[in-house]
């Protein structure tokens, strides 16, 4: 198991010193360009972009030729008797200007829609890179404690063949050895699994070598107070611009099925060759009878759509405000968590270093030790987790107000 771990430190370190290097703000540049869904949210854009263009386009529906060819009987002669006619179909309705709503409205949702996935993007890099710097931080912890139960076992083995120690206490640090291997074992593979995720986040292939590189440090107060956030959530946050987006996409495509399915007048010519050997030339004009309103299903069904997504403004609104103010009490909460477990390493310290010049002198045993480093560990460690629960907190705050990316998401 030693030479096990001892290969594993190795290979670490060697890794480590090949590694790129990844701070915080690269993560989040870097997740906003690269990491999954962007290039989904991108992708609809260039077609969006062409159906802006075609909105523009002169007719609505394709000319028709109507064509027609027979044989006349009239007073005992025939002939051949040939027709051709051109129809153009013009709507009463303005389908063009509703097409370039429908087509604008697309392109405000699909412009939304990437910023989304951008911040979205970069906050699951940021999240991704505090949980793997928290696992670095851990196994580091760990790898020092188990050098400590190393020496632990040591001195031991030394005060029992001197006749100053019990042998429960060389049982009580092989016992230590042997969770302290077991605990950098768990370490690593926490930080195999957060590695695996950054690279994920960032876009890498899944055998990049990165190194997460940078301090779990946050400012004293959260980025923004509650007022503040939601302001700034409320004039730039995605997700209200997409369900305005989607509202004003369904009452358009509404204007549009009523106008495209409404009534046409046709214009166009005819030619006909008659069999008695005349040629005739005559212009054409049809006009809709009043008696049907083909485009009243499409019509009310699209507008049910527009109401629904009416309401889905709303709902985004409120629900905004919720998970803002959430958001200012996670950072607030964790900050006071991580404060509180600060102020107990300072005394925990004090007792490992006077349990260890205990168990030196005699005056105790090695459970007494055991206990002051384990104690000290678990409130690194909790220190190190709340660390990461900040820096979480605060990229959830600002990726909800649209800051995380600056100003332009």
């Amino acid at each position: 198991m030693r030479s096990h771990l001892a290969f594993l430190t190795i290979v670490t370190l060697a890794t480590s010193a090949h590694a790129s290097s990844v701070t915080r703000e690269m993560a989040i540049v870097q997740g906003a360009d690269h990491g999954p869904g962007v290039a989904v949210a991108r992708a609809p854009m260039p077609a969006y972009e062409d159906a802006l263009d075609a909105s523009h386009a002169w007719f609505v529906h394709s000319p028709r030729v109507v064509a027609m060819g027979g044989q006349r009987f009239s007073n005992g002669a025939t002939g051949l008797e040939v027709g051709v006619s051109l129809i153009q179909d013009l709507p009463l309705a303005g389908v063009g200007g509703h097409r370039e709503d429908s087509a604008r409205a697309l392109i405000s949702g699909s412009k939304a829609d990437v910023s989304r996935a951008r911040l979205q993007a970069a906050a699951r890099a940021a999240i991704t890179w505090a949980t793997a710097r928290e696992a670095k931080e851990v196994l580091a912890l760990r790898t020092s404690a188990k050098a400590e139960s190393d020496e632990l076992l040591r001195l031991a083995r030394a005060r029992v063949t001197s006749g100053s120690a019990m042998p429960s206490d060389v049982a009580t640090a092989l016992g230590e050895v042997a969770l302290a291997e077991a605990s950098v074992l768990d370490a690593e593979g926490m930080l195999t699994e957060a590695m695996n995720g950054l690279r994920f986040s960032l876009g890498e292939a899944p055998d990049a070598t990165l190194d997460p590189d940078g301090a779990l440090s946050f400012a004293a107060d959260p980025p923004l107070d509650e007022a503040t956030a939601a302001r700034r959530a409320f004039e730039r946050s995605p997700a209200i611009v997409i369900a305005g987006a989607r509202r004003d996409l369904a009452k358009g495509d509404a204007a549009l099925a009523h106008a495209i399915l409404a009534p046409t007048i046709g214009i166009g010519a005819s030619y006909t060759h008659e069999g008695t050997g005349d040629n005739l030339w005559t212009a054409i004009v049809a006009f809709p009878l009043p008696f049907a309103h083909p485009g009243a299903y499409e019509s009310a069904r699209q507008m049910g759509t527009a109401y629904a997504a009416d309401r889905e403004v709303e709902l985004a609104r409120a629900e905004l405000a919720r998970a803002v103010a959430l958001a200012i009490h996670e950072c607030q909460h964790t900050r006071e968590a991580r404060a509180a477990l600060e102020r107990a390493i300072i005394p925990l310290t004090e007792a490992v270093r006077l349990a260890k010049v205990q168990l030196e002198t005699g005056t105790t045993d090695a459970i007494a030790l055991v206990f002051a480093r384990q104690r000290l560990l678990a409130t690194k460690e909790r220190t190190t987790h709340a660390a990461a629960d900040v820096v979480r907190a605060d990229v959830r705050l600002e990726q909800l107000a649209g800051t995380l990316l600056g100003a332009n998401p």
